[in-house]
């Protein structure tokens, strides 16, 4: 089937949606559900032709379900709830059609969908924002008395051709005879693979606290040193060179330090398993990386992030970006991350308001996520600690 862009949302009195072209074909009901739901099947079938495309699937929906189809429960169905539909029921880059198939005598039913229904991330994600807080328990913010083991490594990165240090917590109780989910927390600018994992931002405080009560899923959490330069060992002032460097930390992780993990620890592979985060510097790659590689990271996150994944000039520097506004989005065809969480202070006086800028940009640009603000919060462990407390909480349950 060959595919066309969607190039037009049409709203009507009905939110009728129309999109241009030989339409997408979606994921059909089974068969006891179809025979059931045949004459409104049928109804929705606007150009008779025996399938259901991704026009009539929308359409269905919308008219069917009423409030149901405002996915971002503003209590408007508008066109950012018409693009999360899109998502919903029609799968880009999938060259393979899903079709159902309708005579007067049965119904039919071949599926092929690029998430399975537990797995769908829209709806995951939209649980998610639902149970988000602020307001992180005390209790889970206690030093415990038993706590995991931090290996501190050394690997090769074949981007530079130098060994790179990372820190490697494991959970409490680490066994080789179970496979852990694995999440990447990052540092701020100057800083280094030991700054995450003081107690003061709480990440494995957190982690541990959440997975011993039930709430978390036990996990592996890496913090490496991201600077990643072939000619320095360290980053030297706020230049465009060491915002470059910082972004390479995309090619080291990617293709030595996880690489690495894998091979030496018991750990859970895919995307499913595996979760990047960070603060400031750390939150901007790791947004970064995330729009990079949604393949790989099926959670993504970012508190404070700092600026220059897209154009923009702060205090320090004009920024020439990583990547275009236009470009600040999944690609067409890429899986969907479960999570994608962004969290800012409002009193932020470092990074200031570009992590609601990165929100409004993702906004625009249709892109799912959930946006946490954070009522006079700092650059610091008060915009952190409530980030890491969903994020971890959240992590490979989808």
């Amino acid at each position: 089937m060959k595919r066309n862009k969607v190039v037009v949302f049409t709203i009507t009195a009905a939110i009728l949606l129309s999109l241009n072209a030989a339409a997408f074909a979606v994921t059909g009901k089974n068969s006891a559900q179809n025979k059931a739901a045949n004459l409104s099947w049928i109804n929705s079938n606007i150009n008779n032709n025996g399938n259901l495309n991704g026009i009539e699937k929308l359409q269905e929906y919308i008219l069917g379900n009423g409030v149901n189809a405002d996915m971002d429960k503003n209590s408007t169905v508008d066109v950012f709830d018409l693009a999360f539909l899109r998502l919903k029921f029609i799968t880009p880059g999938n060259e393979t059609a899903t079709t159902t198939a309708v005579t007067a005598v049965s119904v039919e039913t071949q599926t092929t969908t690029a998430f399975p229904p537990e797995k769908n991330p829209t709806e995951y994600m939209d649980s998610v924002r639902k149970s988000m807080t602020n307001s992180v328990p005390s209790s889970v913010t206690v030093t415990p008395a038993v706590r995991g083991e931090i290996k501190n490594i050394t690997y090769r990165c074949d981007y530079t051709g130098k060994d790179k240090k990372a820190n490697v917590v494991l959970p409490v109780g680490y066994t080789a005879d179970k496979k852990y989910p694995v999440m990447y927390v990052n540092h701020g600018i100057m800083g280094s693979e030991n700054d995450m994992i003081n107690d003061n931002m709480k990440v494995r405080v957190l982690a541990e606290n959440l997975a011993k009560s039930g709430e978390a899923k036990e996990m592996i959490i890496v913090c490496a040193n991201m600077y990643t330069s072939k000619t320095s060992n360290s980053p030297s002032g706020m230049t465009q060179q060491v915002m470059d460097d910082y972004d390479n930390f995309l090619y080291d992780l990617t293709e030595s330090l996880m690489p690495y993990i894998e091979a030496n620890f018991s750990v859970a592979t895919g995307r499913e398993n595996t979760a990047i985060t960070g603060f400031s510097m750390g939150g901007r790659e790791s947004v970064y990386i995330g729009i990079m590689r949604p393949d790989l990271f099926g959670y993504i996150g970012g508190a404070c992030p700092a600026p220059g994944i897209v154009p923009g000039k702060d205090s320090f520097l004009d920024h020439r970006g990583s990547m275009s506004e236009a470009d600040f989005r999944f690609k067409e065809g890429q899986p969907l991350p479960y999570v994608f969480m962004i969290t800012g202070g409002t009193n932020d006086t470092v990074v200031g308001t570009f992590p609601q800028s990165y929100h409004n940009l993702l906004i625009k640009n249709g892109v799912d996520h959930i946006w946490q603000e954070i009522q006079g919060g700092g650059h610091d462990a008060n915009s952190v600690v409530p980030h890491m407390y969903n994020f971890i909480k959240a992590a490979f349950k989808a």
